[in-house]
């Protein structure tokens, strides 16, 4: 069995509004363009697999932006997340199969509004926004028996 390369992209743009007394809103959460991309490549049989993915979401309305009513509304940046991931068989052990990755988040926060307040206060006119964990390893074990 030979080399093998694999590989995907996925975009999406979209508008999406919600109706209320007071008119049309943007979708709060929803962001307007997502989309992935994904290239894999199998070094042979008995080497591993390297891959690498990505995951982009356009800026977002904060899930309490527009009800809120914080000044300025609260947004969550563009999102891009990077991955690399190398995938193979543990030497001497049959059956027994490892995963290590990588991920990289470039935003630090995302669309949800955190904190003690969920609307706008004298105090604080201004929306928190949840943390991102932007970069992140992982290492897995799989056996098949």
């Amino acid at each position: 069995m030979g080399s093998d390369l694999r590989y995907g992209v996925f975009a999406t743009l979209s508008l999406a509004e919600r109706m209320d007394p007071d008119g049309a809103n943007p979708l709060v959460v929803a962001p307007r363009m997502f989309g992935n991309a994904r290239v894999s490549y199998s070094l042979g049989e008995k080497l591993p697999t390297i891959a690498l993915a990505s995951h982009y979401m356009g800026k977002r309305i904060a899930d309490h932006g527009i009800d809120g009513h914080f000044s300025p509304t609260p947004s969550a940046p563009a999102q891009l997340e990077l991955r690399a991931t190398v995938t193979g068989a543990v030497p001497i052990f049959r059956g027994l199969k490892y995963r290590a990755l990588v991920n990289y988040a470039v935003a630090d926060r995302g669309p949800y509004v955190v904190g003690p307040t969920t609307a706008s206060t004298p105090t604080q006119p201004g929306a928190e926004l949840n943390p991102v964990d932007q970069l992140r390893a992982t290492v897995g074990l799989q056996y098949d028996f």
